[in-house]
């Protein structure tokens, strides 16, 4: 008895299929389950802490205590995801509100965020389902917010005096996503 033609044809599929899984596996799970990071606030009423500056009196300095909340962006990778490899935070623009009350630029470019405690973690880090990883955002102190970033161009606003109305973007990357 014959072999129906639909048994052949079922076996060359799957063969194809072998060959496509062989040549672009890793690429085809690379953007099947790519990592995927979120960015959400640590705390919306961030951290309230005392801030220990130290102020010269005279000949000498002497440490003078202030209020200060802080506040953290929160970095994840939610769900069965495989890990975040170089994943590094930027604060790509920076608006201030205009005449109108519509947005107006004031910086622009990639300048990255500080991971918290940056002096014992490098500068790009790995973010896995169980990691969370902290990025330093701002501080605010009676009449002044200042932004935390890693490094401050001469164009870059970061202390504020008085009140502020602003709009940051803010964007994670890593090595292992594309798009």
């Amino acid at each position: 008895m014959a072999m129906p033609a639909w048994v052949s044809e079922l076996g060359v599929a799957a063969q194809v299929a072998i060959a496509v899984v062989a040549v672009w596996g890793e690429k085809l799970r690379a953007w099947l389950f790519r990592p995927r990071l979120r960015l959400d606030l640590l705390s919306p009423s961030g951290r309230l802490e005392t801030l220990v500056t130290l102020v010269k009196e005279g000949d000498r300095f002497v440490p003078q205590f202030s209020p200060a909340r802080y506040y953290h962006l929160r970095v994840t990778n939610p769900g069965a995801r495989p890990e975040a490899r170089e994943v590094e935070v930027f604060l790509t623009q920076l608006d201030f509100r205009g005449p109108h009350g519509q947005p107006q630029t004031n910086y622009a470019g990639a300048l990255p965020l500080r991971w918290q405690h940056q002096e014992y973690y490098p500068q790009t880090r790995t973010v896995g389902r169980a990691t969370t990883a902290v990025v330093d955002l701002l501080f605010v102190q009676p009449g002044v917010l200042s932004l935390i970033p890693n490094v401050t161009p001469l164009n870059f606003p970061s202390n504020m005096h008085g009140e502020q109305h602003f709009w940051m973007t803010l964007v994670s990357t890593a090595s292992n996503i594309s798009g």
